[in-house]
């Protein structure tokens, strides 16, 4: 069998095989001699067959030249592929320049950021809000987050979905003010129990038998501005308590002259010799230094105290925590 003669010849094999100049004189011919001489005779044969035949001979004549001219046929493809812009006629010469168009696109045209929506935006300000809130450990929490879990929990979705780093931070901050919750309420028990043991020596300022009783700590500013001071908050600011009694003096006034510290104490009063009546009193038992003094026996107390070293170090952790997790809202904030 010869296999030089193939059986079958190859159309692609004519195109080569006509020159260019050959391809445009053939053109030349049916453009402008054999088409407008059809179109003229089929419009003065006055016959049916004249009318038909001869323009449609003609225009076949034309679809013909263009469909073998690769020059012409090209050319309507790539116009045809840019409208498109998904479609690309394979091994052409527009292919190439097509395909670059549409990568050329792809990479100078970025998708657009979504912006976030309005309900995630109200959660993120309020995150935001609270987190900064963390500075200060006295009143620091996080159940907006478990909350806004109970309300809205399409939100949390949303959050889990698109910020899984800050919602996973998230749980982790409920979980951390948790036990911190439960070491605040072990500690100030631990408190109260040592302030109750301390505050017998004061006994001999009542009535003879009056059973004492720890009422507060007194804070005044500038001779007024009257509150209450919290030995706890000062064990959670890491404050001794004369540090802690000229802050709360502070918070109260802002030009502070002078301030002091007053150890309350509650006894009993015999208001009817007679009856034996008593009458519950609380009054001053101790202030400045000798009060001082008194919160900070409480204070060293706690340092012996294991849950109230822990609640410590918890903190210490919330304000690392702080600061991983206000960076990511603001992220998310700047999205919208």
């Amino acid at each position: 069998m010869d296999l030089s003669k193939n059986p079958k010849e190859d159309p692609t094999e004519d195109d080569a095989e006509e020159s260019v100049g050959d391809r445009w004189l053939y053109n030349g011919v049916v453009f402008f001699l054999v088409l407008p001489i059809t179109l003229y005779l089929g419009w003065t044969s006055r016959s049916l067959i004249g009318y038909l035949l001869l323009p449609g001979f003609g225009g076949a004549l034309t679809i013909w030249r263009v469909a073998v001219t690769p020059e012409i046929r090209n050319r309507i493809t790539i116009n045809f592929n840019l409208k498109g812009r998904k479609q690309v006629v394979n091994d052409s010469p527009g292919a190439s320049l097509t395909q670059a168009d549409t990568i050329v696109q792809n990479f100078s045209a970025p998708k657009e950021t979504g912006q976030v929506s309005p309900n995630l935006v109200a959660a993120y300000t309020t995150m935001r809000k609270v987190g900064r809130g963390w500075q200060d450990p006295r009143w620091s929490g996080f159940y907006d987050w478990t909350r806004l879990d109970e309300d809205d929990p399409r939100t949390v979705i949303q959050i889990r979905r698109s910020a899984p780093d800050l919602a996973a931070l998230c749980d982790k901050a409920v979980s951390l003010f948790g036990e911190i919750h439960t070491l605040r309420t072990e500690v100030n028990a631990l408190i109260e129990d040592e302030q109750e043991k301390l505050v017998q020596e004061f006994q001999p300022k009542f009535d003879a038998g009056s059973k004492v009783k720890f009422a507060f700590f007194r804070i005044s500013a500038n001779g007024g501005n009257d509150d209450q001071l919290y030995l706890l908050h000062a064990w959670m600011k890491e404050q001794n308590v004369r540090e802690h009694a000229e802050f709360r003096a502070r918070e109260r006034v802002g030009n502070l002259k002078t301030w002091r510290l007053e150890l309350l104490v509650t006894g009993q009063r015999l208001v009817n010799p007679l009856t034996r009546e008593v009458s519950p009193v609380t009054k001053p038992v101790a202030a400045d230094d000798e009060a001082i003094t008194f919160g900070q026996n409480v204070l060293d107390y706690l340092e012996t105290q294991e849950p109230a070293r822990r609640l410590r170090d918890n903190l210490k952790k919330v304000q690392v925590l702080r600061g991983e997790i206000l960076p990511l809202i603001e992220r998310e904030l700047s999205k919208g």
